[in-house]
């Protein structure tokens, strides 16, 4: 029985550490989250495999072929942390520098990586800590045609409860594939948000096939003048706030924010200090004609839910709802983050987002995580949990505009 459950372990990790190099897999679920879990929790599945690999004896005999496997698979599950501390200082000098025009930094600027733990993207101290999940109140506000929808609402916890009467905040726009999803699915992504000093609010919006697009644009932008005609009770700033979105919810949210409508009842025009966008679709058609014909998602029959129609049926459609074609000069600052490895929004979403913002002379930062699939970010202590908390705090102190 414990050669058995020794050769599951091993060959479960080779699996899941060997589909990043194969993106293009069969939909199967549980073989996307067996990707997830092994690149993301490698660190854990590195213990029992190192004991496979060097315990050496079963039934009387050593398992040469065995322990040679779990040699392997260990060397697999922690490559991703080996890719992390390689690339850390990149991603850094990319938050910190990557959007100025002076090919050398200013001198006078601190040096962004030293030998300060507490700089660093990713320690192995905050891994094995046990994740804390926020807790929000739950309100209400009415879309356009009258209906209900939730919105979520977190606010800071110790000494950053009380620091000002008006917090900084962040809308945040769930994911789900535009058909389902929660605004609580980041609670213990959002503790360190609070922790930090930044109010959280997180409304829902209508989903798909029901509703098609602009449905979910209009309920954001009708969240947001909720939000805003409730600033004073939600103790806010209006003036200092931020757009986040993951996934399904990274395409609307860039939707919302290279699109924002200023208050002309506003003494002064109030914009989004910028966006945040973790792996969203940014061009539609680019990403229905490029997707797999069946993967995970179902992709393409859920791009036709959303939109209502085809790249060829209704091409205005697509273009309408994507964030792409919206870049100007005028966009505020994006911060994007995608997997490498993710099957399902390619990476080239990210780069071709990216490459606009900087042709507009827009301040972008694009962090790509070579082991990285989709949902990288659940956990916020694994590797790609901790890179993308930190390197959203890092934006939000770049782009405060003090």
């Amino acid at each position: 029985m414990r050669r058995f459950f020794s050769w599951l372990l091993v060959l479960g990790t080779l699996l899941g550490c060997s589909v990043r190099y194969f993106p293009i897999f069969p939909p199967v679920r549980l073989l996307w989250q067996l990707q997830l879990v092994c690149g993301e929790l490698g660190l854990l599945l590195a213990i029992p495999l190192l004991l496979v690999a060097f315990s050496g004896t079963f039934d009387g005999a050593k398992d040469r072929i065995l322990s040679s496997a779990a040699a392997f698979a260990l060397a697999l599950a922690l490559l991703p942390v080996v890719e992390l501390l390689a690339q850390e200082r990149n991603w850094i000098w990319d938050l910190h520098y990557s959007h100025q025009s002076k090919p050398v930094p200013d001198p006078s600027f601190p040096n962004p990586y030293n030998l300060d733990a507490s700089d660093s993207l990713f320690t192995f101290r905050e891994f094995f800590k046990i994740p804390e999940t926020a807790t929000p109140v739950l309100e209400n506000f009415e879309s356009k045609d009258g209906g209900k929808l939730e919105v979520y609402i977190y606010s800071p916890v110790g000494e950053n409860a009380r620091i000002s009467p008006q917090k900084p905040w962040i809308l945040s726009i769930h994911g789900g594939g535009w058909d389902s999803g929660k605004p609580n699915d980041l609670d213990a992504t959002y503790s360190a948000f609070l922790k930090a000093g930044y109010t959280v609010i997180a409304p829902t919006y209508r989903f798909a096939p029901t509703y098609t697009w602009p449905k979910q644009l209009e309920d954001i932008e009708t969240a947001y003048a909720w939000i805003r005609k409730n600033a004073g009770r939600l103790s806010i700033d209006p003036e200092k706030f931020w757009i986040f979105g993951r996934s399904a919810g990274a395409q609307i949210a860039l939707k919302f924010a290279y699109n924002f409508k200023v208050n002309p009842e506003d003494a002064k025009p109030i914009r989004p200090r910028g966006v945040i966008n973790l792996y969203g679709p940014s061009d539609l058609e680019f990403g229905y004609r490029w997707s797999f014909l069946r993967d995970v998602l179902n992709s393409r029959e859920l791009m036709q839910a959303f939109t209502g129609k085809t790249p060829d049926s209704g091409p205005e459609v697509y273009a309408s709802a994507s964030p792409l074609n919206d870049v100007t000069r005028d966009s505020p600052p994006t911060l994007s983050l995608y997997g490498r490895a993710d099957p399902l929004v390619w990476y080239r979403h990210g780069q071709r987002l990216h490459q606009r913002l900087i042709a507009n002379g827009v301040r972008s930062t694009l962090i790509e995580l070579p082991w990285g699939t989709h949902g990288f970010d659940f956990l916020p202590n694994t590797p790609g949990g901790q890179i993308t908390v930190n390197a959203i705090l890092r934006f939000l102190k770049e782009t405060d505009g003090k």
